[in-house]
């Protein structure tokens, strides 16, 4: 009698054959996972970086120049401040360093109107002009106060 092969032989072939099988399959589809997974993460990254990119010329273009400007309340903390310490300056009979405070407050309240001509106007110019006019006494007291130059003679009207 012919010998059959055993049917868990045939079984074994067969199981082993899927096995492998299912080994190929397994090797695609991790290739295939993989290479997906890399593409997405390669697109994620360029597409995070295109709306960075996006953003910020968003950001430089499509925002008008005064809303990217300082905040006016802090330049006009700055300048009352430079404004009291000149006052101080002058108080103490320091002249040059009360100018110097002062044409600095001077700039910057004036660099509030031309930008920003909207923002407490009323409180701007009250400040500029508090600020010109102890500029002006300042330059009027300081030049009475100034010695004669040498050689110059003082000027006496005739009765």
């Amino acid at each position: 009698m012919p010998m059959r092969p055993s049917r868990s032989h045939g079984s074994i072939a067969a199981a082993q054959n899927c096995t492998d099988k299912q080994a190929d399959f397994s090797d695609d589809a991790d290739k295939s996972f993989t290479k997906i997974l890399n593409t997405l993460v390669m697109k994620s990254a360029s597409f995070i970086h295109t709306l960075m990119v996006a953003a910020l010329l968003g950001l430089a273009a499509g925002v008008p120049a005064a809303e990217r400007l300082p905040d006016p309340s802090d330049s006009y903390s700055r300048a009352s401040a430079l404004y009291q310490d000149g006052l101080k300056a002058v108080e103490a009979g320091k002249w040059e360093t009360a100018v110097g405070k002062l044409k600095s407050a001077q700039t910057l309240i004036q660099k509030i109107m031309q930008s920003q001509p909207g923002w407490q106007p009323a409180l701007v110019t009250y400040k500029l002009q508090k600020i010109e006019n102890i500029l002006k006494e300042m330059g009027s007291a300081h030049a009475l106060q100034q010695p004669l130059a040498p050689g110059a003679s003082e000027v006496v009207a005739s009765p």
